[in-house]
């Protein structure tokens, strides 16, 4: 298992990153900023009786499978990201539940949490905390770093994504 993290500073309020990162038309500009998704979209959103609001968007890549995943097809690649919003604390737990058939589940747990942290000066710090855990013997080590890579490159995107439309949706 590898414990990731990845920050980014944003020129946005907290509270505007939020409505972005729950909008879904946010989704539409995914692939411009996260060169490894060919499109993603928002499958579902639920209110829950806590107050919290649990959204599921499904991500479709734009890449075929390293040389060394044999087996894997392109559509296995795709992911759906399960985000528990806490909408007081700005703060959400994630799954990434991988498109791979469910007897392949087992091999890789994707999980952690997301914050959107003021920062003074109208500016956030959206922090991403995960554990990943791909138990494939012998391939498990480098699957795991080749995908904290990508997934970090990938959230980077994301972040300036969500400061792009937190920006338009103010002005």
């Amino acid at each position: 298992m590898v414990h990731w993290k990845t920050e980014s500073i944003l020129d946005a309020d907290p509270d505007a990153l939020l409505a972005a990162a729950l909008d879904p038309a946010t989704l539409v500009e995914v692939p411009r900023y996260m060169p490894l998704v060919a499109s993603a979209t928002r499958v579902s959103r639920e209110e829950l009786p806590d107050g919290s609001v649990r959204v599921t968007d499904r991500y479709e890549p734009g890449f075929d499978p390293p040389a060394f995943a044999r087996g894997l097809s392109r559509e296995m690649l795709g992911w759906d990201l399960v985000l528990t919003w806490d909408l007081f604390a700005r703060a959400a737990t994630f799954v990434i539940d991988p498109h791979v058939p469910d007897k392949w589940k087992r091999y890789a747990d994707v999980k952690g949490t997301y914050r959107l942290e003021a920062r003074g000066g109208g500016r956030t710090a959206r922090v991403l905390e995960g554990d990943l855990a791909i138990l494939v013997p012998l391939v498990g080590a480098l699957a795991e770093r080749f995908a904290v890579r990508e997934l970090t490159r990938q959230f980077e995107g994301e972040a300036r994504l969500l400061e792009a439309h937190a920006r338009r949706r103010a002005a």
